[in-house]
């Protein structure tokens, strides 16, 4: 059986990394920012049509803001996010097997088997291994070699989970 063993410490960049991708990316409040620019940008475009070139430029520079509004609260949540996580261990221990995935700490120890992810992402430098709908395991692509990399793709393509790589710095 093989075994793939990645050695990681917790840190304040890994963890605004996963938030940053999980704020931007995969929760659900995005979609809220979205549909009120959306709403706004037809409200502006109707207002064009009926030849109110004042108030559809008001609104089409509405619908932008709540855009960058989007980013700003999202930044700003990252940052309370980042701010209140403390760890009781700094280094951890991720081995990967045909049957699961197991963390280990100098505190615990959890195994989870690949029916116990929801999804796993892949983006630029990390893998993200969700366990629940706000939380996920991180491995930094790099710690392993490109054999180890693809050997657990491997293991994550012979599982029935979710798999979606994402372009995403």
């Amino acid at each position: 059986m093989t075994e793939i063993i990645a050695r990681l410490t917790h840190g304040e960049q890994r963890t605004r990394d996963f938030f940053k991708f999980h704020l931007f990316k995969i929760s659900p409040l995005r979609y809220i920012f979205y549909g009120v620019s959306l709403i706004f940008l037809i409200v502006s475009i109707v207002l064009i049509l009926k030849m109110d070139i004042g108030s559809s430029l008001f609104f089409l520079f509405v619908a932008l803001m709540v855009l960058v509004i989007r980013i700003a609260v999202t930044n700003i949540m990252l940052n309370g996010v980042v701010k209140k996580i403390h760890y009781d261990v700094i280094s951890y221990q991720l081995k990967f097997k045909e049957d699961g995935v197991t963390y280990i700490d100098d505190i615990k120890s959890k195994t989870f088997s690949w029916n116990d992810f929801i999804v796993i992402y892949e983006v630029e430098n990390y893998f993200y291994f969700y366990i629940s709908k706000n939380s996920a395991l991180i491995l930094a692509k790099f710690v392993l070699d490109e054999e180890k990399r693809n050997k657990l793709r491997e293991f994550i393509q012979n599982t029935n989970i979710k798999y979606k790589k994402k372009k995403f710095k």
